[in-house]
C-alpha cells in the first residue's frame, strides 16, 4: 500500500504536464544520430576555439650571479650593497619603462611588472628573474632584456658610488698634506707617557673605523629610501590624475545636496510660519476671552476661579505667541548658523583609498628617511668629534717626541691613498659589471600552463547542451499525436485500441497478433459501453483508417456469432471493402443511396454478404446523394431496420474535420468510436474533431489509434 501512493501521486504529477515525458524522451532517442553529429560539429568547434582564442603561458628564466669587487680602501669608502637589496631594484619603473621600450611592447607597467618575477635562492648570490608571457620567444626576450637593462643600470650606480669615493679619498689627501704642512710650524710639548698615549690613538682609530661602517651602512639605506620615496611619488601623481577625473564626474552630483537642505529648510520655515499663525490667533481669542471675562467678573457673573482661568490662558497664549528675549538670540545664532552651512555630500572616489595608502606609505617612508638622515648627522657629528681628539692626541704624540712619528703615519696614509685612488680609477673605467648572465632566458619548448583544454570542453559541452536542448524543444513543440497518453490529454477519454502502422519492420518487431489483440480489446470495449447497438465509427480527416478499424471490429465481432452490419456512411470517398465473396465490396453497389430513392424497399434486401458469417456490408449505393439526407428520417427508418435483425450496427462515417456530415448522422447513431491516425494527426486536429462530438452530443466509446509508429508502442499502453 505504501509503494502504490507514491506511484499514484507521480502518475498524477505527470498527468498534470502538458506533454507526455515518455514520448518526449523516445523522441530524443530517435534523434540520436543527431546529437551525435551535434556533438561531433560541436567538438570540432570547441577544438577551433581553444586553438584560435586559446591563451598559453611561457615561463622562461634568467640566471644572474652577483660577484661584488673584494677590495680594501682606504677609510673604507665603498662597500657593495647585499644580493638581498639588489632583488628590489631589478624591477624599478625606470628599468621596467625600458625594457618595454626596446621590445616596443604594446601592454602597461603593471602587466609587466605582474608578467615578471626576482627571486633570490637561499645561501646563493644568484639572482633569478623569471618572465611568463603567451610568447615562448617573447618570454625569453623579456627576461633577458629586463636582466641586461638592470645590469646597465647597476653598473651605472656603481660607478656613481665609486666616484663619489674618488672624491672623498682626493679630499682626504688634501687634508693629510695640510695637517703635515702645519706640524713643520709646530712646537712639540709632550704631555701622556708614550704606551698610554699609543693605546688610546689605537682605540680612537677602531672606534673611527666602526664609525665608518655606520655611516656608510647608513648611507646606502639612505641612497634605497631616497629611490622608494620617488618611486611612491610617481605612483601618488598618477593616482592624483585619476582621482580629479573621477571627481568631474561626480561634481555634478554635488548639487543634489545643496537642493536637498533649501528643501528642508524652506519646510522648517513654512512649520514655524504656521505655528506662528496659529499661535496668534489663539492669542487673539484668549485676549476676547480675557475681555469677555472681566466685564463679567466685574458684573459678579462669574466667579473668581473662572476669571483667574481666563487670565492664565491668555498668559499661555502670550507666551506661545511671543518669543523671549532668549529665544529670539537663539533664533539668530541658528540663521547663523544656516547662512555658514555648506552642504557637502562628496564621497570618495574609487582611487581614494589607494592615494590614502600611498600617501601614508610615503609619510612612513619620508619619516624613516628623515630618521636615516638624523643618524647620518649625528655620525657625522660624532666622527668629527672623534677625529678632533685623535688629532689631538697625534698631536700630543707628536710633541712628546722629537722623532716627528705622526707625519709617518700620515705619509703611511697618504700611500694607502694612492693604492685606493688607483684601484678606484680602474674600477670606474672598467665597463664589467657586479652580476654575470651566467645562464641567459632560453625559449622554453611546452608552456607551461593553457586554457585551451578548459575552453574546449566548456565550448563543446555549451553547443552539445544546446543541441540537446534544441531537440528537447523540438519535441516538445510537436504538434503530431504519437502516444495513447498524448490522446487522452487532448480529448480526456481512454484509448480502447493501438493498431502499429504496416512496415517491414512491424513483422520483427510486432507480429499480426498484436493487431490482432489491439481489435479484440477494440471489440470489447464497444460491447462493455452498453450505449446502444448502433456506433458512428470516424475519424478526424481523410485516409485516418476508420473504415479498416470499422471492418476487422465487424469481423472479431462476427467471430463471437454476433451479428452485424456495416453500413458505408461517408458520401464523399469511394471506399472497397475486402472479405466478399467477390474479394470486394463496391461503394457503387446498389445500397444507400437507392433506400433514399425508394422509401418502400427494406435495407437489408440491399445488404451484400461477406466471407466473414454474420457482417453484411450496405454500400453507399449507385449514385451520388447529398449529405443533407443523411440527417433525414429515411435514414433513421434505414438505420432503425437494421437494429432489428442486427445485433450491432457499425456506421463507417466521414472525416469530422473535414465535413459536417457527422452531425447528421447523430441523430441515428447511439455513439461514436473515434479513430486518430498516429502517423499524421495533429493534437489541433484532435481538439478541433472532439469539439465537434461534444457538440453533436454523442457519447464517446473512445479513441483507437491507427498507424501508430512502432517506436511509440512502448508507451502507447492501452488507459
Amino acid at each position: 500500500m505504501n509503494d502504490q501512493k507514491p506511484n499514484k501521486n507521480l502518475n498524477e504529477t505527470l498527468d498534470k504536464l502538458p506533454f507526455d515525458p515518455m514520448a518526449v524522451l523516445i523522441g530524443v532517442r530517435k534523434r540520436l544520430l543527431w546529437m551525435v553529429v551535434w556533438i561531433a560539429i560541436s567538438l570540432a568547434i570547441g577544438i577551433t576555439v581553444a586553438v584560435f582564442m586559446g591563451q598559453r603561458t611561457w615561463d622562461s628564466f634568467c640566471v644572474l650571479l652577483y660577484q661584488p669587487p673584494t677590495v680594501e680602501l682606504s677609510g673604507r669608502v665603498y662597500e657593495p650593497p647585499v644580493v638581498q637589496t639588489q632583488l628590489n631594484l631589478v624591477k624599478l619603473r625606470p628599468n621596467l619603462e625600458e625594457t618595454r621600450a626596446k621590445l616596443q611592447l604594446p601592454v602597461s607597467l603593471n602587466s609587466l611588472a605582474a608578467a615578471c618575477d626576482i627571486t633570490h635562492p637561499r645561501d646563493t648570490q644568484m639572482l633569478i628573474v623569471k618572465c611568463e608571457w603567451d610568447d615562448p620567444t617573447q618570454s625569453a626576450t623579456i627576461a633577458n632584456t629586463l636582466a641586461t637593462v638592470f645590469i646597465t643600470a647597476q653598473t651605472g650606480v656603481r660607478n656613481d658610488e665609486l666616484t663619489d669615493s674618488l672624491q672623498y679619498l682626493v679630499n682626504r689627501r688634501q687634508m693629510l698634506n695640510k695637517k703635515i704642512s702645519e706640524f713643520k710650524n709646530r712646537k712639540t710639548t709632550p704631555i701622556k707617557d708614550k704606551e698610554d698615549l699609543r693605546r688610546e690613538i689605537t682605540s680612537y682609530q677602531s672606534r673611527l673605523d666602526a664609525m665608518d661602517v655606520i655611516y656608510q651602512k647608513a648611507m646606502s639605506d639612505r641612497k634605497a629610501l631616497k629611490m622608494k620615496v620617488d618611486h611612491v611619488a610617481d605612483q601618488i601623481e598618477n593616482v592624483k590624475i585619476k582621482i580629479a577625473n573621477e571627481e568631474e564626474e561626480s561634481a555634478a552630483m554635488e548639487g543634489l545636496s545643496n537642493l536637498n537642505i533649501r528643501v528642508e529648510r524652506v519646510r522648517e520655515s513654512i512649520a514655524d510660519q504656521r505655528r506662528s499663525q496659529i499661535n496668534t490667533v489663539a492669542l487673539e481669542q484668549a485676549a476676547q476671552k480675557l475681555k469677555r471675562f472681566k466685564k463679567l467678573y466685574e458684573n459678579n457673573s462669574v466667579s473668581k476661579e473662572e476669571y483667574d482661568t481666563a487670565v492664565y490662558e491668555h498668559k499661555m497664549a502670550l507666551s506661545r505667541a511671543t518669543d523671549s528675549a532668549d529665544i529670539k538670540v537663539w533664533k539668530k545664532e541658528l540663521d547663523s548658523l544656516y547662512s555658514k552651512i555648506r552642504p557637502s555630500n562628496k564621497k570618495d572616489t574609487a582611487s581614494a583609498p589607494v592615494l590614502r595608502d600611498l600617501l601614508i606609505r610615503e609619510f612612513n617612508l619620508n619619516l624613516e628617511f628623515r630618521g636615516i638622515q638624523e643618524v647620518i648627522t649625528k655620525t657625522e657629528e660624532t666622527r668629527t668629534r672623534m677625529v678632533n681628539e685623535l688629532d689631538q692626541l697625534l698631536e700630543m704624540r707628536r710633541n712628546s717626541t722629537s722623532q716627528g712619528w705622526q707625519v709617518e703615519a700620515w705619509q703611511e696614509e697618504l700611500g694607502e691613498i694612492d693604492k685606493s685612488e688607483a684601484i678606484v680609477s680602474s674600477l670606474i673605467n672598467t665597463e664589467t659589471s657586479d652580476f654575470e648572465m651566467v645562464s641567459p632566458a632560453a625559449v622554453s619548448p611546452f608552456p607551461t600552463s593553457s586554457n585551451r583544454r578548459l575552453l574546449a570542453i566548456g565550448t563543446s559541452g555549451a553547443l552539445s547542451m544546446l543541441g540537446l536542448t534544441l531537440i528537447v524543444g523540438l519535441e516538445l513543440i510537436q504538434r503530431r499525436v504519437r502516444t495513447a497518453n498524448e490522446v487522452k490529454m487532448v480529448i480526456d477519454e481512454p484509448v480502447i485500441g493501438v493498431l502499429i502502422e504496416e512496415t517491414e519492420d512491424s513483422e520483427t518487431r510486432f507480429n499480426d497478433a498484436a493487431n490482432i489483440e489491439q481489435v479484440r480489446s477494440i471489440s470489447n470495449a464497444i460491447l462493455r459501453a452498453q450505449s446502444g447497438p448502433c456506433i458512428l465509427v470516424s475519424g478526424c480527416h481523410r485516409d485516418d483508417g476508420s473504415s479498416s478499424v470499422t471492418w476487422h471490429v465487424a469481423n472479431c465481432l462476427a467471430r463471437q456469432n454476433r451479428k452485424v452490419a456495416v453500413v458505408m456512411g461517408n458520401c464523399r470517398t469511394k471506399i472497397m471493402y475486402e472479405g466478399s465473396s467477390s474479394g470486394l465490396v463496391s461503394a457503387r453497389q446498389t445500397g444507400l443511396s437507392e433506400l433514399f430513392c425508394d422509401t418502400n424497399t427494406n435495407p437489408s434486401h440491399l445488404l451484400t454478404p461477406t466471407d466473414q458469417p454474420n457482417v453484411s456490408v450496405l454500400s453507399r449505393g449507385t449514385t451520388d446523394f447529398h449529405p443533407e439526407m443523411l440527417g433525414s428520417s429515411r435514414m433513421g427508418e434505414i438505420v432503425s431496420k437494421l437494429q432489428e435483425e442486427h445485433e450491432v450496427v457499425l456506421v463507417d462515417g466521414p472525416p469530422l474535420c473535414d465535413y459536417s456530415d457527422a452531425e447528421f448522422l447523430s441523430n441515428h447513431v447511439d455513439s461514436i468510436l473515434l479513430v486518430v491516425n498516429g502517423s499524421k494527426c495533429t493534437r489541433s486536429d484532435l481538439k478541433k474533431a472532439s469539439d465537434r462530438i461534444q457538440k453533436i452530443g454523442l457519447s464517446l466509446i473512445g479513441a483507437v489509434m491507427n498507424q501508430a509508429d512502432p517506436t511509440w508502442v512502448g508507451v502507447t499502453a492501452i488507459i
